[in-house]
């Protein structure tokens, strides 16, 4: 069964607990911290992969951000993320299964800001208005 990309209901019900400038500060930061294990993890794909021994760090911070995308209600990215971690987390690594959990990753991540940013742009009765966060695309 695939998930829903986002729970809009919980991004609402967070916007009016903890507040909106909060609520996109969590996605802000969740987005950076993506970017960074995403680029970290091809920077060792490219690099030193191949040495033997799990990539634990990596594989704990997308545990992290899984735990992170799963409480703001980004539901497929979370996924993505348990995804990458357990690829991460074998032994002995295995680059291809890596590879296709990192560009499985960013392709949610592109299309989870892409749909933040649209609802962001288009709903306002009955939610929360979320901001857009950083169209960088």
């Amino acid at each position: 069964m695939t998930p829903s990309l986002l729970d809009l209901d919980r991004l609402s019900d967070l916007g009016r607990l903890i507040g909106q400038a909060r609520l996109t500060s969590l996605c802000d930061q969740l987005k950076q911290g993506l970017e960074a294990v995403l680029n970290e993890a091809e920077a060792e794909l490219t690099s030193a992969l191949a040495a033997p021994g799990p990539r634990s760090d990596l594989a704990t911070r997308a545990h992290q951000l899984r735990g992170s995308s799963a409480s703001l209600g980004l539901n497929a990215l979370a996924q993505a993320l348990a995804r990458l971690e357990a690829a991460l987390s074998g032994e002995p690594p295995a680059p291809s299964q890596i590879r296709t959990a990192l560009i499985a990753a960013r392709r949610c991540g592109d299309e989870t800001w892409r749909v933040l940013a649209a609802e962001a742009r288009s709903h306002e009765r009955n939610r929360v208005k979320i901001t857009p966060l950083g169209d960088s695309h």
